[in-house]
């Protein structure tokens, strides 16, 4: 007999699983692009803060090529980030007159695909 067991592999099945979520000393990290050039931390904070209590947040400088701005943002809780991701992702425009929404997701610990990883110099 035996051998059993196994048949429920499939209970993580759908969309390839939840994002990995990353919570550092700061709080739940959330990656936010598509920001205007002078977008300051200040807005951030008030955008974001309507969603839950906003720990930390950092804008990064314009990328050198492309001038585009992103922010990690970092919530004290889960569902905090959960909601600002739900809400905010693809939709949200943080000024009237932006050709795009940003783009709100969970930070991943090493952004997969190209790019020179070597943000947190400063601070």
């Amino acid at each position: 007999g035996g051998g059993g067991g196994g048949s429920d592999w499939n209970a993580w099945g759908g969309k390839g699983g939840e994002p990995q979520k990353i919570r550092q000393t700061d709080g739940w990290k959330l990656f936010v692009g598509g920001l205007p050039m002078d977008c300051t931390e200040a807005e951030m904070r008030t955008v974001f803060a309507t969603y839950g209590e906003v720990t930390k947040c950092h804008v990064m400088p314009p990328h050198g090529s492309s001038g585009r701005v992103a922010a990690f943002v970092y919530y004290a809780t889960e569902q905090a980030g959960d909601d600002a991701v739900k809400v905010l992702n693809g939709l949200y425009k943080i000024r009237q007159d932006a050709d795009a929404p940003i783009q709100v997701k969970w930070a991943t610990e090493k952004s997969q695909g190209g790019g020179k990883g070597d943000f947190g110099k400063g601070d």
